[in-house]
């Protein structure tokens, strides 16, 4: 006979607790494994983001031609999530299991901009500036160079394009266009040179904005392009 205090009863209760903390630690792991398998990989709104960002970033690398629409349709599991719906693509474990899997699909279409209001491409904003900066007077100018030369890697790297790969880039020309504004084209009115300032300013104000937007969409690339474009635009109202 045993009591409740001997030796053998503790031992044999302590072997037990261990036993049941073993199974409540298997239970505890099922559980996060189940909720790994549901748990979304992105919101459904994420999703549909990055594809117009891709869209746009995409249509930003050529000079003529546009983007209209564009769908996609891909076999997720739809789960919801913190913002609401949301998709989690198949890992490859579950290959072989297509249960729970649904179609998930969209298209996203431009609305026609109102005539006049379209924005430039990218691409074209990029070329017009280094076709400007390497004409007289302004390939006169020793900043002239490496903002001709910046230009050019640019382009050449259009493939690599993300809006935080843009905005360095953009602080990189403002900085250099800045340069030029303090050499200014002699003789130019007073009320120009201000304006080129002016928009250099507003080119690097956006740059360092984007620089630090954690999650940047379609519309900032536009901006962007519109900023180049307006510095440009001033340089050559300065350009006799």
């Amino acid at each position: 006979m045993t009591t409740p205090g001997d030796p053998e009863t503790i031992l044999r209760r302590f072997r037990q607790r261990i036993l049941d903390l073993e199974a409540e630690n298997v239970s505890l792991r099922e559980q996060v494994e189940r909720l790994q398998q549901v748990r979304a990989d992105l919101p459904l709104a994420g999703l549909v983001q990055s594809v117009g960002l891709a869209a746009v970033l995409g249509e930003a690398t050529m000079r003529d031609r546009v983007v209209s629409s564009i769908s996609v349709s891909a076999q997720t599991y739809l789960v919801t999530s913190e913002g609401g719906v949301g998709v989690r693509f198949q890992p490859p474990e579950l290959a072989e299991r297509p249960e729970g899997l649904s179609t998930t699909s969209f298209e996203l279409a431009k609305v026609p901009a109102a005539e006049g209001a379209a924005p430039r491409s990218l691409y074209a904003v990029l070329e017009d500036k280094q076709r400007l900066y390497g004409l007289e007077p302004w390939s006169g100018f020793d900043d002239a160079v490496p903002l001709v030369t910046e230009l050019a890697r640019l382009l050449a790297d259009a493939g690599t394009w993300s809006v935080p790969l843009l905005a360095r880039a953009a602080a990189t020309v403002a900085q250099l266009e800045r340069k030029l504004a303090t050499a200014a084209v002699p003789g130019r009115p007073a009320d120009s040179i201000r304006a080129f300032r002016d928009a250099i300013g507003a080119l690097g104000e956006l740059a360092k904005e984007l620089s630090s937007k954690p999650v940047p969409v379609g519309g900032d690339a536009l901006r962007l392009a519109a900023a180049l474009d307006a510095t440009t635009a001033a340089a050559a109202r300065l350009t006799p």
